[in-house]
């Protein structure tokens, strides 16, 4: 598959003549208040666990988090729990540091 990329100080292009035509692939740095939700997706985190888990990542406790989204605390937990399995760790603490370490090895 013939290939050509070319780079400008804030954008790197890339091309690849496929199957169906030219397609153009844009990578482009991404702003820090991006980031997190964009590691969120990456980890499968729907929607709901994101909102929960982007508070988890500000140091918000369960009761402001229940506060702060009007949800009840059984909700929060479930979605705590959930980034947990998806993220692969077993505490909040595990959770903000794999996160973290995720966003410096990305940025």
């Amino acid at each position: 598959m013939p290939a050509m990329a070319a780079t400008t100080r804030t954008v790197k292009y890339a091309s690849m003549l496929g199957d169906a035509g030219q397609s153009v692939v844009v990578v482009e740095p991404v702003a820090p208040a991006q980031l997190g939700s964009l590691l969120l997706d990456l980890h499968g985190l729907t929607p709901a666990q994101q909102r929960v888990t982007e508070l988890v990542l500000q140091g918000f406790s369960t009761r402001q988090i229940v506060e702060r989204l009007c949800l009840w605390p059984h909700t929060v937990q479930e979605h705590v729990r959930a980034a947990y399995d998806k993220v692969g760790v077993g505490s909040r603490r595990e959770l903000v540091a794999a996160l973290l370490r995720g966003s410096a090895s990305r940025g």
